[in-house]
């Protein structure tokens, strides 16, 4: 018995390949899944400064809280 190939599922995986690649640089773009391109970023390459301690005193205990919607 031979096995043959419905034309439904066919042109319904060509309808979502195309569909897909409508996605441009999208994740979801079938023609992006193997690129690996480099990241860009906005930190500086030596990295981040280290942070100072903060001067101010911690609170003892918290007695009372009111929030109030703005």
């Amino acid at each position: 018995m031979f096995l043959r190939l419905r034309p439904a599922p066919v042109a319904l995986s060509l309808a979502l390949a195309v569909a897909l690649a409508g996605c441009g640089q999208s994740k979801l773009n079938p023609w992006n899944w193997f690129k690996h391109e480099e990241v860009m970023t906005l930190a500086p390459k030596d990295g981040y400064p280290d942070v100072k301690k903060d001067p101010r005193e911690l609170i003892a205990q918290v007695t009372a809280i009111e929030v109030k919607q703005t």
